[in-house]
Parts: C-alpha cells; structure tokens; sequence
C-alpha cells in the first residue's frame, strides 16, 4: 500500500516535527513508518525507533485501527509521542 500526497496532513506534519525534535535530545535515535497494514477492522500504521540507520528497531509503536490511512499516521505518531512522553 502506498502513501498518498492527502495522507499527509497538517497535523502528521506537526507531528513529526515534534517526533523529530524529541527524538534528537533523546539521543539521535531514528524513527521512519514501518509502513501501512491491512487488518479486518481497517488499517494500521507501524513507526519502528533504532538507535543507527542499521540497526534493528528498538521499539515499534502501532497505530490504532482507522479506515483512512491519514488518521492511521496521525494515530501512530500520537502513540509514539505519548510513549516517549
């Protein structure tokens, strides 16, 4: 499943840049999506966090079930600020 130019929203955007931001004072960890899921209750997005471009996630937030897949971003951004928060 592809990214679509409407998935990105001016919240993912906010987002992200907050993402971003906190994940440079936390230590220069990475973040990239992990890309959309098809599940029966919709769509899931997954966001996985390593500390090198190699290196295997250490951590991999998923988003909340949603049928649009700019509110699965959305959500998944949320779930990874609210986890590092």
């Amino acid at each position: 499943m592809k990214i679509q130019e409407n998935d990105v929203t001016y919240v993912s955007c906010s987002f992200e840049a907050i993402l971003n931001q906190a994940m440079y004072h936390l230590g220069h960890y990475k973040w990239e999506y992990g890309g959309p899921v098809l599940i029966s209750k919709g769509m899931q997005e997954k966001i996985l966090v390593t500390r090198s471009e190699d290196s295997r996630p250490m951590l991999i937030v998923v988003s909340r079930p949603c049928e649009r897949s700019c509110e699965v971003r959305e959500s998944a951004l949320v779930n990874t600020l609210r986890y590092i928060s």
